[in-house]
């Protein structure tokens, strides 16, 4: 009885609120628990990792110690090297700098600090007529510039002007094809009532054969009589 005490008067002071305060209980009963479980794992790791370190296991050593070099073992190894030869990016060097050396050559002219432009150089000169011959308003463009568009699509892009007489080409082609499509299918059109009136003239009517006298009242007659199965009238004499 003694030790029910303590209970039977905290449920009279909070009755109200001992279902509540007893499930709380029970949630940190549960939480020390699983914190005691995790300690102990971590406590197993930590005695692991000093035992062993990073290094492996014994056993794992001793397996490798255990293992012979073979011939084909070392194939393989060259093998796996040459592969890693052939896959590594500093390989590609030489072609990367040939590419290079190729797409300098080509842009050399088009470049006014490795070649004198025309007329004068205006980083030189005060001379200002290079900017005002190449800028994106002029109505015609000079020849350099017309060349540079032939190098690749990305020129022709790049410059406004480029842009402009790539979109009018494209329109000319659009309306050019059009209009033979149109032409073509008004030809086809006229063709085909040409043929169709000449078909028609040069058809023939058929010729209408002239009827018999017995074909002409069997069509007066109805289907079951005919001019034979009728009787023959005599004509007498009036007297």
């Amino acid at each position: 009885m003694e030790i029910h005490l303590p209970q039977q008067t905290f449920a009279e002071l909070l009755g109200h609120m001992w279902g509540f305060i007893t499930q709380q209980a029970e949630m940190q009963l549960k939480q020390q628990k699983e914190k005691k479980k995790a300690d102990k794992a971590s406590a197993s790791e930590i005695a692991q990792k000093s035992t062993y370190g990073s290094t492996p296991p014994v056993y794992l050593q001793v397996d490798r110690r255990l293992r012979k070099a073979t011939a084909q073992g070392y194939r393989n190894l060259v093998e796996r090297l040459k592969f890693s030869l052939k896959t590594k990016p500093w390989l590609k060097a030489l072609k990367a700098s040939d590419t290079m050396v190729q797409w300098v050559d080509e842009r050399v002219d088009y470049d006014p600090f490795l070649t004198v432009p025309q007329p004068s150089n205006p980083w030189i000169t005060d001379d200002t007529n290079l900017w005002t011959l190449n800028t994106d308003t002029v109505e015609v463009p000079t020849e350099r510039r017309v060349k540079r568009w032939g190098l690749s699509v990305q020129e022709l892009v790049k410059d406004p002007i480029g842009r402009q007489v790539r979109d009018t080409y494209r329109l000319l082609v659009i309306c050019a094809t059009g209009v033979l499509s149109a032409a073509q299918q008004q030809g086809s059109r006229r063709l085909g009532w040409r043929n169709f009136i000449f078909n028609m003239g040069a058809a023939k009517k058929p010729q209408s054969k002239p009827a018999k006298r017995d074909e002409l009242h069997s069509q007066n007659l109805p289907k079951q009589l005919s001019s034979d199965s009728l009787p023959v009238r005599t004509a007498h004499a009036v007297r």
